[in-house]
C-alpha cells in the first residue's frame, strides 16, 4: 500500500502512475481543474464494456453491433455509432454530389453492382418469405397503393412513385405483417434504408435543417 501525498490515503501500487506520488483519481481531479481554468474542453472519453460501447457523438451505450468494425477504435469499432456516422458522412457532401458519385460508380462498375443487386434481391425475397404472417394479401397491397400520401414525408405522391415500406426493418426484427407496412414514395424508401422509424424521423429533421443552413 502506498500513502498519496495528495489525498493522504493508502491505495494499492497499482492505483499510481510510474514515478509519480500522487494517486491516478488525484492527478485526473488536477487535471481537470487545471483544464477548466484555461478553458480548455476536456476530452469524451466512452464507456466501453465486453459487450457495449458508448457513442462519441449520441452519447448512448449500445451494443458492438451498432458500430462498424475499424481495427483503430477500442474493442475493433467506430467511436460514432452506425447512425451517427451516417449523418456525418453526409455532412461532407450535398445530396446531388452523393447522388453523382453513386452513378458514376454504377456506370463503372455496372456487371459487379447487378451481381450485388441481384444477390441483394434475392436474399430480400427469401427473408420476405420467411418473416410473413400471411396477412399481406393482394386486396391489401392494392389498398396500400391507393394512399395518395407519403407516409413519412407527408407530400401526395403519383402512383408510379409509391412503394411498400416497412416500418420497422426486417433486418432488425420486424416482420412481413400489415401492421408493419406504410406506403412511402420512393425517395422515402431509398434514403430510409435500413433505419428504425424514429431514427429516419430524426434524419429527416437533421436533413432538413442541413437544407436551411446552406440556403441561408
Amino acid at each position: 500500500m502506498i500513502k498519496c501525498c495528495t489525498c493522504k490515503e493508502f491505495k494499492e501500487e497499482e492505483q499510481y502512475s510510474k514515478n509519480n506520488n500522487r494517486c491516478k483519481d488525484c492527478v485526473k481531479y488536477f487535471n481537470r481543474k487545471y483544464a477548466d481554468n484555461r478553458g480548455v474542453k476536456q476530452k469524451f472519453i466512452p464507456i466501453v464494456t465486453d459487450t457495449h460501447k458508448q457513442c462519441c457523438k449520441c452519447k448512448e451505450v449500445k451494443e458492438l453491433s451498432n458500430y462498424s468494425p475499424t481495427p483503430r477504435g477500442q474493442k475493433g469499432r467506430a467511436a460514432y455509432c452506425k447512425p451517427c456516422m451516417s449523418l456525418y458522412q453526409l455532412s461532407k457532401s450535398t445530396k446531388e454530389e452523393r447522388r453523382v458519385k453513386t452513378q458514376q460508380y454504377r456506370d463503372s462498375n455496372r456487371d459487379w453492382w447487378r451481381s450485388l443487386h441481384r444477390l441483394t434481391q434475392f436474399k430480400r425475397r427469401n427473408t420476405i418469405h420467411a418473416l410473413s404472417d400471411g396477412s399481406v394479401t393482394k386486396e391489401f397491397v392494392e389498398s396500400i397503393y391507393n394512399i395518395d400520401t407519403c407516409y413519412y414525408c407527408g407530400i401526395n405522391i403519383p402512383r408510379e412513385f409509391r412503394t411498400l415500406e416497412h416500418a420497422l426493418p426486417l433486418t432488425k426484427g420486424g416482420y412481413h405483417s400489415i401492421s408493419n407496412i406504410v406506403m412511402a414514395c420512393v425517395a422515402c424508401n431509398c434514403s430510409k434504408a435500413d433505419k428504425t422509424e424514429e431514427e429516419y424521423i430524426e434524419y429527416k429533421k437533421w436533413e432538413l435543417k442541413q437544407e436551411l443552413s446552406q440556403t441561408a
